[in-house]
């Protein structure tokens, strides 16, 4: 499940993932980017993951959405406490032109910090 917290800033989506993230909360996800993306403007996100399971439909929909977005957004912070959604953030900072950096859980001010 996600949840699509207000941020109060145009150029940032906040997300917080708990749970179980399927591909109706991808296009959830994309929903919430659509709406919020203007035109010749980076997108920032600040992407909170507790507990998570995904299904490969939610996983398709994600790497489909990364391939025709990535471009879109300039810094992407990532808080979690799961060192596999670090690993990630890691390896997703190795794309030209994106900013990804990973948070421990207890950081999170400092994600909110770095993303501005």
């Amino acid at each position: 499940m996600i949840t699509i917290i207000p941020s109060g800033r145009n150029d940032l989506l906040e997300v917080e993932v708990t749970g179980d993230y399927t591909k109706d909360d991808m296009q959830q996800f994309e929903k919430a980017f659509h709406e919020k993306k203007t035109p010749n403007e980076d997108m920032n996100l600040l992407l909170v993951v507790n507990d998570m399971d995904f299904s490969m439909k939610a996983l398709k929909e994600d790497f489909l959405f990364g391939k025709d977005h990535m471009h879109e957004f300039n810094k992407v912070a990532v808080v979690s406490d799961k060192k596999w959604v670090e690993m990630g953030a890691k390896m997703e900072d190795k794309m030209p032109n994106l900013e990804v950096k990973h948070f421990d859980k207890n950081h999170h001010t400092d994600a909110v910090t770095w993303i501005q």
